[in-house]
């Protein structure tokens, strides 16, 4: 039987607390770590970075994970030294000594260079401080060359808090986002550099920095707001200082400071006007070499061959490593530790949102407060239900009898569905596979017995989530997280940590286990990506194929029947861009999903005819619309006008014909040319959607394209257009008439098409100027022969009308529409029902007209004209079924016409539709 996790734990006044091992040997083979090391970890402790602590300007940094496996090593020969470096979650940061740092993106060394000490984002200082702003302190030097004063601008220490690489100097910080690599720059304004002792984080968050400075005896808050765009500095007028460490509890509420002088640890809230603790730290074997949190109620001291756990009213525990000789041991030793300090094995320490690790040369840990889900299942004594439930898997196989009295007790208590969820809480914060299947096997157990039927999902959910953990723990991978630790990282960045060590079908399976569909997408196009950069001599239409079926393979657990890509290529195209592969970059972009996606990807490097020609393909009239106004405002007129006018080139890649692969299959089906884009297409489409209103645009496309006729009807269009809509002064119709045929003859020249466009605006003159001389009022101002007889029929001038429609061929469909929309609206139904018994001087029941009467019934009852005339009209619907006349009698109130019309269809459901409205309307 396996030994009760519950031996381990120590208690610390109301609180349990257990160190338990993450890996029990390193594979490094690093002596005296603290010491001859300097040592960065990366967020979340999955990563460490070693350099040789000795060495000012380090050439070489190695990266290892928490397991001792290196993953991967910087060999820097720059006459550029490196000045520190640190980590942006697993990203490493380099600092260099000419103001720049390098941004190492992945584990083989790719990396982005930005400089953080130029360029600086303007900030306004709201401090209420007394201090004298205008001591600046500066170490200058004179240049021997020069002769000229020069300011040293020496870099202390870097650090990376949040999304912000916090560089400090003698006498400034500057802050970098490596968000957006802004530049913000924080002076120490009237501090001494002399009398900063150290700086420590607070908070940070995506938009804010606030952090803590040790000056003289006092701690000064430094707050940086990004999107205010503000510095604050606020002395907390403390005097019990210097502080040569500070250390603030994990949601930044408490604040740890330690006085080397009267060795003596402070603890207080955050805002430095309560003192929580004090600690006296001189009777301990050493002065502390790191401090830190566990959690929000213990801090951590790092000493000689030690971990202190400190908490409330100065309590605390102690856990030892190695033990030292007498012989060596020096009580000298605690007042000048620097100097001895390779003889002794000296923890490091990582504050964790749970808890805390600790590294040695051999051994991983984690310290943590045990939960009390963990105290009510393995405590011993307990009588929590989940404890005898779990009771029940000792008992089942040897004393079947009192397991089976357990569960009998358990389910009269009605607690049983209360032990299942104690020992799935429980078992996510267990590190031991043994505890964890003793526990899991109880769960099951318990299941059974449930009348309730007690969910399994959650069951599952948590036996797939252990699985995952401890995967990810072994050695090979060395990414030990805490259940707590994941859930605020995120699952999709634990993907991406995988992701960099290369373990996609491990993250495919995480994926599967845990229904992390969202974050699917990222490990097929991370896996093209690094094939493209391992494949450099492939030839690209083979790792297009590769590509390919792998994004295809990505649907297969959840689509069944493969249909297209769903996956977009947007970052597989960058790579490939990178790497010359211009040829795969257009195939990609046949698979990309979104069309506007296609559209940027392909506008990105400089294939623009390209781009067009998939946005036509597309069918999107927006996006089409949207590209040709963007063209036209970024390329030349010459050039914008030669791509409307392009043709579609046909590919010239060739598939081999016996290939019946799907991935060939797939690529002939975007090959083929279901839809061939040509110039017309393109010009037609901007000539009638975008260029129609921009007539000098329009005009130079018609005489790029040769089109003289267009540019004719362009210019007769104009003219029209340019009318004057003002009155004829007194009358003035000849001299106006003359003017305008003056313009017109002038528009002709030698052009004999344009000359016959041009007498038929000649001729509607003529009409106008007759018109409006008959009239005496002006018909100039309108500029068709349509609105002509529109203003013909307003003025009740229907002969006059109807012959000026035969003069300029305009239909007696047209005026008929004309004249019945035009004294409808007006009310004019006695006029219209005039007009239309004029056209059938010898109609007995039924008129005729040039239109028909169903749409002359229907726009009467639309304007609610005389039921009587309305009447009329659809009795001379003749061609229209007895229903629908039944129906229109209907809407117009006559009753028994529609009766009689529904009769004549013998329509029931009509009849009685009519029957109930008629006696309704009684």
């Amino acid at each position: 039987m396996p030994t009760n996790p519950s031996i381990g734990w120590q208690k610390l006044l109301y609180a349990y607390y257990n160190i338990r091992t993450c890996y029990d040997s390193l594979n490094w083979g690093v002596d005296h770590l603290f010491s001859t090391c300097k040592v960065a970890i990366s967020s979340n402790t999955t990563l460490l970075a070693l350099a040789d602590k000795l060495t000012p300007n380090p050439s070489v940094i190695e990266v290892y994970s928490i397991s001792g496996t290196k993953v991967w090593s910087i060999f820097h020969n720059s006459a550029i030294p490196i000045v520190d470096f640190a980590f942006h979650g697993e990203n490493l940061v380099v600092v260099l000594s000419n103001y720049t740092f390098r941004l190492y993106t992945d584990f083989h060394k790719t990396f982005n260079q930005y400089g953080f000490n130029t360029d600086f984002e303007p900030l306004t200082n709201v401090s209420e401080s007394t201090l004298d702003e205008s001591q600046n302190y500066k170490l200058v030097i004179t240049n021997l060359e020069t002769n000229e004063i020069e300011e040293v601008v020496e870099i202390v220490h870097t650090y990376v808090w949040g999304n912000f690489l916090v560089v400090r100097y003698r006498n400034k910080l500057t802050a970098t986002n490596l968000i957006d690599f802004s530049n913000y720059e924080i002076p120490f304004l009237g501090l001494d550099p002399a009398k900063i002792h150290c700086i420590s984080l607070l908070t940070a968050s995506n938009h804010k920095l606030e952090c803590l400075l040790s000056y003289d005896s006092t701690v000064y808050h430094i707050s940086l707001d990004t999107q205010q765009r503000t510095i604050e500095f606020v002395d907390k007028v403390i005097t019990v200082g210097p502080f040569k460490m500070m250390a603030a509890s994990p949601n930044g509420s408490f604040v740890a400071l330690f006085n080397a002088e009267d060795s003596q640890i402070f603890v207080s809230n955050k805002e430095f006007d309560r003192e929580l603790l004090i600690y006296d730290t001189l009777n301990e074997s050493s002065a502390p070499y790191m401090m830190e949190w566990a959690g929000e109620d213990a801090i951590i001291l790092s000493l000689r061959e030690e971990i202190k756990l400190i908490g409330p009213r100065q309590s605390s525990l102690s856990f030892f490593y190695d033990i030292v000789d007498p012989q060596d041991f020096d009580l000298s030793w605690n007042h000048n530790p620097v100097e001895n300090n390779s003889k002794f094995s000296i923890p490091i320490i990582k504050s964790e949102k749970d808890g805390l690790k600790i590294i040695t040369d051999n051994k991983v840990e984690f310290l943590a407060r045990v939960p009390q889900s963990s105290i009510d299942l393995l405590q011993v004594g307990t009588s929590h239900p989940s404890s005898i439930l779990l009771d029940c898997v000792d008992k089942l196989q040897h004393q079947s009898s009192k397991a089976d009295t357990n569960i009998t007790y358990l389910k009269s208590e009605g607690t049983l569905q209360t032990a299942i969820s104690g020992c799935l809480e429980a078992v996510l914060d267990e590190f031991s596979p043994i505890w964890q299947k003793k526990i899991l096997k109880a769960v099951s157990f318990g299941k059974i017995y449930d009348d309730n039927y007690y969910n399994a999902d959650e069951y599952l959910r948590t036996l797939n989530t252990i699985k995952v953990l401890n995967q990810l723990r072994a050695p090979e991978i060395g990414l030990f997280l805490t259940y707590p630790e994941v859930l605020d990282a995120g699952w999709p960045v634990i993907i991406e940590m995988l992701l960099k060590r290369s373990k996609h079908m491990i993250a495919i399976k995480v994926i599967q286990l845990l229904d992390l569909k969202d974050a699917e997408s990222m490990v097929y196009v991370d896996w093209c990506c690094r094939k493209i950069m391992n494949e450099p001599d492939m030839a690209q239409l083979d790792l297009f194929k590769i590509i390919l079926k792998k994004l295809l393979s990505a649907q297969r657990h959840t689509m069944g029947k493969i249909s297209k890509n769903i996956i977009p290529v947007a970052d597989i195209f960058q790579i490939a861009h990178q790497m010359g592969r211009m040829d795969l970059c257009q195939l990609l972009v046949d698979i990309e999903p979104s069309a506007i996606q296609r559209v940027n990807l392909l506008l990105e490097i400089g294939q623009v005819e390209l781009a067009l020609i998939k946005c036509f393909k597309s069918v999107d009239s927006d996006l089409c619309r949207l590209l040709l106004l963007h063209l036209k405002n970024t390329l030349s007129l010459t050039r914008f006008l030669e791509i409307l006018n392009q043709v579609e080139k046909r590919s010239t890649i060739q598939i081999d014909p016996s290939d019946n692969s799907p991935e060939s299959e797939y690529i002939q089906k975007f090959l083929r040319d279901e839809l061939f884009v040509s110039g017309d297409i393109i010009g037609n489409f901007w000539e009638n959607s975008v260029a129609k209103c921009n007539p000098k645009l329009l005009e130079s496309y018609y005489k790029y394209d040769d089109n003289i006729s267009q540019v004719n009807r362009l210019k007769v269009k104009k003219y029209t257009l340019e009318i004057d809509n003002g009155i004829v002064a007194d009358g003035d119709f000849e001299n106006y008439y003359q003017i305008e045929r003056n313009k017109l003859q002038g528009l002709a020249g030698a052009d004999k098409k344009l000359s016959k466009l041009l007498n038929l605006e000649l001729d509607l003159l003529e009409t106008k100027k007759k018109l409006s001389e008959t009239y005496q009022q002006s018909f100039f101002q309108e500029k068709s022969a349509v609105a002509v007889v529109e203003k013909l029929i307003e003025m009740k001038q229907l002969k006059v009308a109807a012959d000026v429609c035969r003069n300029h061929k305009i239909s007696s469909e047209k005026l008929w529409n004309l004249v019945l929309e035009k004294y409808c609206r007006a009310g004019e139904f006695e006029r219209l029902h005039s007009f239309i018994v004029k056209a059938n001087p010898k109609a007995a029941k039924a008129y005729k007209a040039p239109i028909s009467f169903e749409t002359i019934a229907q726009t009467c009852i639309f304007y609610k004209g005389p039921a009587q005339h309305i009447d009329s009209y659809i009795a001379s619907c003749i061609d229209a079924s007895a229903s629908w006349r039944a129906a229109r009698y209907l809407e117009n109130g006559s009753f028994d016409n529609a009766l009689e019309e529904a009769t004549k269809a013998d329509n029931a459901g009509l009849i009685q539709l009519i029957t109930d409205k008629k006696a309704a309307a009684r």
